[in-house]
């Protein structure tokens, strides 16, 4: 039961908690190591120790700055991520400097290891934690220096990698495809935009996350949709200003989705599947407008009685468009 995470509302409910624990190892056989609890006091209570946590107890809670992990993720009052990212740094670092038979390899077999040992490392991180701009210096310096130096020699104290490498390839051909006369290496800055831009993707998909409807919550759109259409720079921004500062990894989200330019394609208005029409924007799109004296007003006006997307102005039994008198019953 590695990981297991349990939330407790109040005080009360520790000697719950004891017991429940002790039920599940005497139902299954298991012992739990107890020395391995994490206690974080979270809300009304991270700010008051006594409140919560007993001092005569075993329930010591993590201070402010520290954290606690689950599946790997920090989660932490005031949480340091730049500290917390330079421990998962320094793992990937070290494992990379204890590559073998580096001088034989080829530059395809040093990417390989790169990606296994270095990357491989800190992506699983690149989900949820923004690295700042000195650790993607770091990065890149060290990827520069296994990839061109012969001897790469790698610190793993040290943040970056200050040697000078032997690069005999033009800088626009380092991150081509090796089948278009390029050296294939990964573009790391390219990659961590990738990540931060598909959550946004994920977030317009329609499998449903609970995840999806705090975001739905704070950003207050008509529909979700609205990320694909047309903004103006202002809209982008009072989008943004909705956010709680604390949400910064989904701020950096919409701006690395934005800077992708991805557009609603004209090829949806002939797809087959309804579906896809019916999640079409109905005041915001990049095929049609609606005219109103203020899109804005008549879009504040008409959502809150259910019509945001295209679909919303059919029967949804038999697919037919509303009539006049179905559209002032509506």
């Amino acid at each position: 039961a590695d990981d297991t995470m349990i939330a407790l509302r109040n005080p009360k409910q520790k000697a719950r908690v004891e017991k429940h624990i002790n039920t599940f190892c005497l139902a299954t056989n298991m012992r739990e190591n107890a020395d391995k609890r994490e206690h974080l006091p979270l809300g009304t209570y991270a700010n008051k120790r006594g409140s919560f946590f007993d001092p005569t107890d075993d329930w010591e809670p993590i201070p402010p700055g520290s954290w606690a992990t689950h599946l790997g993720i920090p989660i932490g009052n005031n949480l340091n991520q730049v500290d917390f990212l330079r421990t998962v740094y320094q793992r990937a670092k070290s494992s990379l400097a204890r590559a073998r038979g580096v001088p034989q390899m080829s530059l395809s077999g040093r990417h390989k290891i790169l990606n296994a040992n270095y990357y491989g490392t800190l992506r699983y991180y690149l989900w949820t934690l923004t690295p700042s701009e000195a650790m993607i210096k770091a990065v890149e310096e060290d990827s520069a220096t296994f990839l061109w130096r012969k001897k790469p020699e790698l610190d793993s104290s040290e943040m970056g990698s200050k040697k000078r490498g032997g690069k005999f390839i033009a800088a626009h051909a380092t991150h081509r495809p090796v089948r278009e006369g390029g050296a294939g290496v990964l573009h790391f800055r390219a990659h961590l935009e990738a990540f931060r831009a598909k959550w946004i993707l994920m977030y317009l998909e329609p499998r449903k996350a609970m995840w999806k409807l705090i975001f739905d919550e704070w950003l207050q759109l008509p529909s979700r949709g609205t990320l694909l259409s047309p903004l103006t720079k202002k809209e982008k921004r009072a989008i943004l200003s909705r956010l709680p500062q604390s949400a910064s990894a989904f701020r950096d989200a919409l701006k690395a989705f934005w800077r992708l330019h991805i557009n609603q394609h004209e090829k949806v208005l002939g797809h087959k599947d309804p579906d896809s029409l019916r999640a079409l924007p109905l005041f915001r799109n990049a095929f049609f407008k609606v005219l109103t004296k203020g899109v804005a007003s008549a879009e504040e006006e008409w959502h809150p009685l259910g019509f945001s997307t295209l679909g919303s102005l059919f029967n949804q039994l038999d697919g037919t468009p509303l009539s006049s008198e179905q559209l002032k019953a509506e």
